[in-house]
């Protein structure tokens, strides 16, 4: 037999019988009703005998929601159903994973909570101020107290447009530009960075989210982290949504 056709032969096998790591993974809901062990079992067995080499737990409805689990997701009731089916995964040779769909409400928001007492957190977003006028009088622009100027210049109007070559500096003196010049139309263009959401490039961030959902996964079920429940997924978080988003990092 040629080196192709038992590469070929060897391919068919290998598509026919895969062998368990490329078997398939199930994403497992428990909304719309009370959660039952024995139910949680069933599905288990029922997926192991089919070949399935494992789930992927997917909350939907975290808030409380009629079509939610009974107990609530997260609750102290609800961690006994989670450390029950990790017990069946692990007897029946599944792999497990775990995720926080609606990471707004469950760890983002958290955060969000926690900033004023710890203002590492604090994200910012860049903000553009600007004001045009046509050489008779002064341009001003106003910046809010709480934001801070990344770059503040004025800029000669050329059929409309800016001219790049043109630029000066101008000083932000209480919040306020003042441009006056009298060789026709400038414009005035302050960037500054606003107080918005989270830093998400500070390492701070990504140690409290951990803390706060990573780390109750430890706290209740550790035993079977890295090996069982090997797995996990943040699905639809919050972040840009419309903005620009900036932290010192950048520069």
């Amino acid at each position: 037999m040629s080196m192709k056709a038992q590469t070929r032969d060897e391919l068919l096998r290998l598509f026919r019988n895969p062998p368990r790591e490329y078997a398939d993974v199930a994403t497992w809901f428990w909304e719309t009703g009370a959660l039952d062990k024995d139910r949680i079992t069933a599905q288990l067995e029922e997926l192991a005998d089919k070949g399935v080499r494992g789930t992927w737990f997917y909350p939907r409805m975290c808030r409380g929601e009629p079509y939610g689990t009974q107990p609530a997701y997260f609750t102290e009731q609800w961690w006994e159903f989670v450390r029950h089916s990790l017990v069946e995964h692990k007897r029946l040779g599944l792999h497990a994973g775990f995720s926080c769909w609606e990471g707004l409400d469950f760890w983002q928001q958290k955060l969000l909570e926690e900033r004023e007492e710890r203002p590492e957190l604090q994200g910012r977003r860049l903000v553009l101020h600007e004001a045009a006028g046509d050489g008779t009088g002064p341009v001003e622009v106003r910046v809010p107290p709480e934001e801070e100027v990344l770059s503040a210049a004025a800029y000669k109007l050329v059929d409309g447009r800016l001219d790049g070559t043109s630029r000066r500096d101008v000083e932000i003196a209480g919040g306020r530009v003042e441009f006056r010049s009298a060789d026709g139309p400038w414009q005035v263009t302050v960037v500054t960075s606003q107080p918005h959401s989270l830093d998400y490039l500070n390492p701070a961030v990504a140690d409290r989210w951990l803390e706060i959902f990573w780390g109750v996964y430890e706290d209740r079920v550790g035993e079977f982290m890295g090996e069982t429940l090997g797995a996990y997924l943040q699905d639809e978080l919050v972040t840009v949504n419309g903005n620009i988003l900036w932290s010192p990092a950048l520069r």
